[in-house]
């Protein structure tokens, strides 16, 4: 497998994690199951883990390179985040906030915000783990 097929794959077993923590926790609840399963696929998978991971790592090796790419690949990571959790906030609505707090915040746009900022941890840590798999 290319590294770009282990950042995808790495990707998307970050989000299945984090959306079984998000429903054990009721985090966040979605309109459809549907759109969890597509979440994880499009966004985890070939955005972050594909576009963002593999396309920033796939040239570089597995030591030094990859450390001094990581701040870009969680700038590109959390922007990309920003703009998707702002887009479903002002737009889509494919998802919505429980009255749970998010690490003391409560309004739904700071949750937004700040797991916006959050999403920037997926490339870097697939990339990673990409790169570091047997």
């Amino acid at each position: 497998m290319s590294i770009l097929e282990y950042c995808i794959g790495a990707a998307i077993l970050e989000g299945l994690v984090t959306e079984l923590l998000a429903v054990a926790l009721g985090l966040w609840r979605y309109r459809h199951p549907g759109l969890a399963v597509a979440n994880i696929i499009l966004m985890f998978g070939l955005v972050q883990g594909g576009l963002i991971a593999g396309g920033l790592s796939g040239g570089v090796s597995a030591t030094h390179s990859l450390a001094n790419i990581a701040p870009v690949m969680f700038m590109a990571g959390a922007l990309v985040g920003l703009a998707y959790e702002g887009l479903n906030s002002f737009c889509l609505n494919a998802w919505s906030w429980s009255e749970r707090p998010l690490v003391g915040l409560e309004r739904p746009l700071d949750k937004a915000a700040a797991v916006g900022v959050l999403w920037g941890v997926v490339p870097v840590t697939a990339a990673f783990a990409a790169h570091f798999v047997p």
